[in-house]
C-alpha cells in the first residue's frame, strides 16, 4: 500500500502559513467586497440547498482537508464539477472562483467596467462558492476552519489556497512502487478480458500508469504492445512495434507536447 498522504506536523504548518499568505498578500484578486442579497436567486434564505451540491451529494464526497499525493483526481476534480454545475445569474461558480465569471477580474465584461449589479452578483456567486466548498470540507480539520475564521466567505480565497496547498508530491517509495506496477503489469496479470472493451481498458490502464509516472507516449506505446497477449497477437505486436501511426504527433490537435498512445482498430478487428 502507498503510505498515507497525511504528513507531518510541520509541513502541515507550512502549508497553513501559506494559506495565509495567499489571503492576506494579494487584496486585489483574495479579497474582493462581498454583498449578500436578500432576495432572489442563490438567496441563502428561500434556497435550502443553497450550499449544496447533487453531484457530490451523490458521490457522498467529502474532502478531508489534508494535502494528497493525486490531489487534482481525489479532490480538484470533483469540486470542479460540482461547481461547473451550479449557475447563478449567467456564470457558475466555477467561473466565478476562477474570476472568469460575469463581473469577474477576468470575466466578460471584466470588473473594472461592469455595472454595478453585475458585480454584486459575481460578488454573490463568491460567497456561495464559498458556502459550497465549505460543505464538502471535513469540518473538524484545521483548514475548514482557518477558512471559516480568516476567509470572510471568500471563495475566491480558497479556492487559490486549494490549488497551493493542495497537491502533494509523490515521495521516491510511491514512485518506485508505481514503476514495479508498470513492469509488471500485462493484460493477463490484470486479469483483462480478450475483447474489444478489454484492449480499450488496456489502453485506460497504461494511459493512467504512464501520466502518473511522466512517461511519454512512446513508452506507453511499447507497455502497452508488451502487455497484449502473445498468443493472439504475436505477429500483431511485432508489425506494431515499428509502426508509429500508433502515436499521434506531439502538435497534433493543440495536445500538450508529447505523443499521445491510440488504438489502432483494424488490428485487432481484422480476420
Amino acid at each position: 500500500m502507498e503510505p498515507t498522504d497525511v504528513q507531518g506536523g510541520i509541513m502541515f504548518l507550512t502549508l497553513v502559513f501559506t494559506a495565509k499568505a495567499i489571503k492576506h498578500n494579494d487584496g486585489k484578486s483574495c479579497n474582493p467586497k462581498v454583498s449578500l442579497r436578500l432576495r432572489g436567486a442563490g438567496d441563502p434564505e428561500s434556497d435550502r440547498k443553497y450550499n449544496e451540491s447533487p453531484y457530490l451529494n451523490d458521490r457522498k464526497f467529502k474532502w478531508n482537508g489534508y494535502p494528497q499525493i493525486d490531489f487534482a483526481e481525489n479532490v480538484l476534480n470533483p469540486f470542479q464539477n460540482a461547481l461547473g454545475a451550479l449557475q447563478q445569474n449567467g456564470s457558475t461558480l466555477l467561473q466565478t472562483v476562477q474570476q472568469r465569471d460575469r463581473g469577474g477580474v477576468l470575466g466578460n465584461p471584466a470588473r473594472a467596467a461592469a455595472p454595478a449589479d453585475v458585480v454584486a452578483n459575481s460578488n454573490d456567486r463568491n460567497v456561495r462558492a464559498f458556502s459550497v466548498i465549505m460543505n464538502y470540507i471535513d469540518e473538524k480539520c484545521e483548514m475548514y476552519l482557518m477558512f471559516q475564521r480568516d476567509f470572510t466567505s471568500n471563495g475566491i480565497a480558497v479556492w487559490a489556497c486549494m490549488l497551493v496547498v493542495g497537491p502533494l508530491p509523490a515521495p521516491p517509495s510511491v514512485i518506485s512502487q508505481r514503476e514495479d506496477q508498470w513492469a509488471r503489469m500485462t493484460m493477463d496479470t490484470l486479469r483483462i478480458p480478450y475483447d474489444f472493451n478489454g484492449y480499450c481498458k488496456w489502453i485506460d490502464v497504461v494511459s493512467y500508469a504512464g501520466r502518473k509516472l511522466g512517461k511519454d507516449g512512446n513508452k506507453m506505446k511499447d507497455k502497452y504492445i508488451s502487455g497484449l497477449p502473445s498468443n493472439i497477437f504475436q505477429s500483431e505486436k511485432t508489425a506494431m512495434t515499428h509502426d508509429n501511426t500508433f502515436l499521434y504527433p506531439p502538435t497534433y490537435g493543440m495536445l500538450p507536447g508529447y505523443a499521445i498512445l491510440v488504438l489502432n482498430v483494424a488490428y485487432h478487428s481484422r480476420d
